[in-house]
């Protein structure tokens, strides 16, 4: 983005490096849900088995052998299964309502910082520069800045969501897809300087349905 900003003279340049850095200081707000998904969701996708407690006797070297060999067979078939996930309904509800509540708080704090961010832009552009068509150009292009904000931790947390699910496959074809496309309408494709932030949010929107419609087939009910 800002090798193609730069194409657009030193005041687009100028206004991209602003924006940037706003950007990159709100954004950190929103990180942090993509680390509350790895934590709280993978214990919800792997089911719990009870500890089965065995009676203190004397083993051979057959009997410990035999035990390490169907320790790591149960093993290698949980981080198959973990893979391919078919949810029963009682878990399944409950995976589906804790994304719901952490989709709900990203978009509380998308808001916030959108309206944050935006509001400097548009209001304290002085601070940043004195050269009033800058301040002009970054009050123009800071509503696209402020959608990618919005929608910038929903995204965040929908990604670690499927890193919780270990559906790298999948997540690894949609960062190839959506790279390649953003790339793409960057460099044929944007005739004015605002257009870099419109592809920016473009590239936010196709993740968070490509991530968003992927985990919520990927918490069916069992047999649904």
């Amino acid at each position: 983005m800002t090798i193609r900003a730069g194409n657009y003279g030193m005041v687009a340049m100028a206004c991209h490096n602003v924006l940037m850095r706003l950007f990159f200081f709100f954004g950190t707000f929103g990180d942090g849900l993509a680390q509350a998904a790895q934590t709280f969701l993978p214990g919800l996708f792997v089911k719990k088995k009870k500890k089965e407690h065995e009676t203190k006797s004397p083993l051979t070297e057959k009997t410990h052998s035999s035990t390490n060999a169907t320790t790591s067979q149960r093993t290698k078939k949980a981080r198959r299964k973990v893979t391919d996930i078919k949810l029963p309904s009682s878990r399944s509800r409950k995976v589906r309502k804790l994304i719901k509540k952490m989709a709900t708080i990203s978009i509380f704090i998308g808001g916030g910082i959108s309206i944050s961010a935006r509001y400097l832009a548009n209001n304290a552009g002085t601070a940043f520069t004195s050269d009033a068509q800058l301040v002009s150009l970054m009050a123009k292009v800071s509503n696209y800045m402020g959608l990618v904000l919005l929608f910038h931790p929903l995204k965040e947390m929908l990604e670690g969501t499927m890193i919780a699910s270990r559906d790298l496959k999948f997540l690894l074809w949609c960062y190839g897809l959506t790279a390649a496309l953003f790339l793409a309408k960057l460099g044929f494709a944007c005739r004015e300087f605002v257009e870099i932030w419109q592809t920016a949010f473009l590239f936010e929107l196709i993740r968070i349905v490509l991530f968003g419609s992927r985990a919520w087939w990927r918490t069916k009910k069992r047999g649904a």
